[in-house]
């Protein structure tokens, strides 16, 4: 009974797999496959490849951090075995959390990105009271994140863009061997972001 209970197991993740390697008929892999394999299907129900142009927080000159998932960033406290891998069968919203965590964040507009950066920094000058704890703030912000906008141009052999929940962000999934520094727009000269200490 368990033997028979197996080999349908087996079974069906073999054909889940067959199915997986069809839909993705250009023969590309996501990066951090090891993470996302077993949740292609949701992944690729919900993101295409296109080409786009969308825009991203960066240092200058740029460093490692600013084309990498945040789980994986030094500024970040945690790594992806912290993370609840779902179970099989998990809801939709649930597997989408997690595999988020492995996507390059980007903003739709230029505009988008430099309202956002602000109003995340707004919420961590919040805390801060003095002056000096303002400053510190506004520091330690520009160190983790940035205070630059590069411009990055997709096209269909880079990975799988997201839908916007929010009219503001989209989230990419970047296939394997995708060097993002290489789509960097050449011609767009990166806008520094003023970090101007709003009230």
């Amino acid at each position: 009974m368990i033997k028979k209970k197996r080999q349908k197991i087996r079974k069906a993740k073999l054909k889940r797999k067959a199915k997986r390697k069809k839909q993705n008929k250009n023969g590309l892999v996501l990066a951090y496959h090891d993470y996302l394999e077993p949740f292609l299907s949701a992944i690729e129900s919900d993101n295409k490849p296109q080409d786009i142009s969308l825009y991203r927080w960066v240092h200058q000159p740029y460093i490692e951090d600013d084309f990498k998932p945040q789980i994986f960033q030094e500024s970040n406290p945690n790594s992806p075995d912290t993370l609840k891998r779902p179970q099989e069968g998990a809801p939709k919203e649930v597997i989408d959390e997690y595999t988020k965590w492995f996507t390059l964040s980007h903003f739709i507009t230029e505009q988008d990105a430099i309202n956002e950066w602000h109003r995340n920094l707004n919420k961590n000058l919040s805390k801060a009271k003095s002056p000096e704890k303002r400053q510190g703030a506004i520091n330690k912000w520009i160190t983790s994140k940035g205070d630059y906008i590069a411009k990055i141009n997709y096209t269909k052999d880079c990975g799988l863009i997201g839908p916007s929940e929010d009219a503001v962000h989209k989230q990419v999934y970047i296939y394997s061997g995708v060097d993002v520094v290489s789509l960097i727009d050449k011609d767009y000269i990166p806008i520094k972001i003023d970090s101007y200490d709003a009230p």
